[in-house]
């Protein structure tokens, strides 16, 4: 898992924030079917965990944003 984290954490920022954003979908729509199930302990944990993926990626896009002038083509 090392390995994955160093590679993810060297993507740029604008694709690291992409990355989040899905992960972070991905993880809410797992969060509604546990919900739907009646498994609400778990929803919950994945619902309050999609929000702060959610966050970061906001923040890590605002990184991008701050940055981007200052990147090369």
């Amino acid at each position: 898992m090392k390995v994955v984290a160093e590679a993810i954490g060297d993507l740029n920022y604008e694709s690291l924030s992409r990355l989040l954003f899905e992960l972070q979908t991905k993880i809410h729509n797992d969060s509604m079917k546990y919900l739907k199930d009646e498994k609400f302990k778990l929803s919950h944990a994945l619902h309050r965990a999609s929000v702060h993926l959610w966050q970061a990626s906001f923040e890590i896009e605002s990184a991008w944003q701050i940055s981007k002038p200052f990147m090369k083509d």
